[in-house]
């Protein structure tokens, strides 16, 4: 049986593709907690009444859980461009 080699010229296309969804996805998250604190300020501006810290806790979950999402998806993407060059 002969034994075929395939050289590739450039990363995958579905690994770019991952990367761009995770990067997306990153900044979708990212702004649902920026909406989530206009929400929350806007809250506690028109009631005389607090929120309550959890809100502000999941707010702040949303936007770095975001922000962690888009430094793994521009991670792959650098990763991807490093190794595309070889």
């Amino acid at each position: 049986m002969k034994r075929v080699t395939v050289e590739r010229k450039g990363p995958s296309m579905s690994t770019t593709v991952l990367a761009y969804l995770i990067l997306f996805m990153g900044f979708a998250t990212f702004l649902a907690g920026a909406f989530g604190a206009l929400l929350l300020l806007f809250e506690e501006v028109s009631k005389t009444g607090r929120v309550s810290f959890r809100y502000y806790a999941m707010m702040i979950g949303l936007l770095s859980g975001g922000l962690g999402l888009i430094g793994i998806g521009q991670g792959l993407r650098l990763l991807l461009l490093i190794l595309g060059k070889e």
